[in-house]
């Protein structure tokens, strides 16, 4: 279970969602108050998402009021993903976003992926689960708020 399908589960709001994984479309369409767009595509068995080029174009249609974001990993150059699909979709994501919350555990700092989707100038809000060490701290611009949520996120 991911970081983001837990936010997914907990969200109680009327609002419209756009996503592309699986398992995040259908835990936030069990609930009456979102209505959810499936971004379509290839759907990739493995990591549970869809993608296509007709799918970025559809983003690009788009300006979010805020994305939700999760990594593979977090390296000091930026926020990195397992498949060049799924970091093309967060490139788009936080271009179109007037605000980018990047939620995920401290393990991540320790993982390492390929692909770059986002920048931390690019972050408003970090959601983690435990204090940062100082040189994951130094990596965040002054202006991104930091939220340490002990318990699940």
């Amino acid at each position: 279970m991911t970081t983001l399908l837990l936010a997914a589960q907990k969200l109680n709001k009327k609002c419209t969602v756009y996503k592309h994984s699986l398992d995040n479309a259908f835990a936030l369409g069990m609930n009456p108050k979102i209505k959810v767009h499936l971004l379509g595509g290839e759907f990739n068995s493995e990591d549970r998402f869809f993608f296509s080029v007709r799918s970025l174009e559809e983003i690009d249609a788009i300006k979010f009021d805020i994305c939700f974001i999760g990594a593979a990993s977090l390296e000091k150059e930026g926020i990195f993903f397992k498949e060049p699909n799924n970091a093309l979709i967060k490139q788009k994501l936080v271009k179109q976003s007037r605000q980018v919350v990047l939620v995920a555990e401290n393990q991540k700092f320790n993982k390492e992926a390929q692909y770059k989707g986002a920048n931390y100038q690019d972050i408003d809000c970090f959601i983690t689960d435990k204090v940062l060490a100082p040189k994951h701290q130094a990596y965040f611009e002054d202006q991104t708020e930091i939220i340490f949520e002990e318990e699940t996120v």
